[in-house]
């Protein structure tokens, strides 16, 4: 198995007020995990109102429609 070709689903649940998510920022960091090794980083993407493409629409609709879930796939990046 190559990072390439990994997928793994999970959903997570963030309890923030309403009024604070055009502040906030969601960075999220995967980790392998070796027994008795080195975690290895994986990748990580970062969710906010400024950040780039699809990772920005998610953040901005989520905003624009409160109570709404959305489910968006997105590549993790080696320098997030």
């Amino acid at each position: 198995m190559t990072r390439k070709d990994y997928e793994e689903t999970k959903t997570l649940t963030f309890i923030v007020p309403f009024k604070d998510l055009p502040k906030k920022t969601l960075q999220i960091g995967v980790y392998d995990h070796d027994l008795g090794k080195h975690d290895d980083y994986i990748g990580g993407i970062v969710l906010s109102a400024s950040a780039k493409d699809d990772r920005g629409k998610q953040w901005i609709n989520c905003i624009e429609n409160p109570g709404r879930t959305f489910e968006v796939w997105h590549y993790l990046e080696l320098d997030s």
